[in-house]
Parts: structure tokens; C-alpha cells; sequence
């Protein structure tokens, strides 16, 4: 895979771990419930606003100690 520079690089690669996560049997049963439609913009919203690209997206709200 190539360097992560952009906010579609880290939707690419959220999006590559899931369908290799949806392939392995032994992992499926945890993520087979999943709505994956809802849970996907939201835990890449996660990644990129891990400050590698700021934080202007509005999906995302840290926890507070």
C-alpha cells in the first residue's frame, strides 16, 4: 500500500481491512452484526481525525478524560 497522505487514503484503507476482516472466519462472527452502511463513515471519520489531517469533520467527537 502506498504512504497515507490524503483523507481518501484513509478510506481506502478502512474500507481494504474490513473486506479482508469479512473474509477471515475467525474474525467474521464479531463484525457479521455490524451496519456497516452507518459504522463505516463514522469509524473513518475516527482515523482521519486522528490529527493527521485536523479535526473539520463534525462526525467525529473525542471522549473526555
Amino acid at each position: 500500500m502506498k504512504d497515507i497522505r490524503t483523507k481518501e487514503d484513509i478510506s481506502l484503507l478502512v474500507n481494504d481491512f474490513y473486506g479482508k476482516v469479512l473474509k477471515n472466519e475467525s474474525l467474521v462472527p464479531f463484525f457479521q452484526k455490524l451496519n456497516f452502511e452507518k459504522h463505516m463513515p463514522k469509524n473513518q471519520s475516527m482515523f482521519r481525525n486522528t490529527n493527521l489531517f485536523g479535526n473539520d469533520d463534525p462526525i467525529f467527537i473525542p471522549l473526555k478524560k
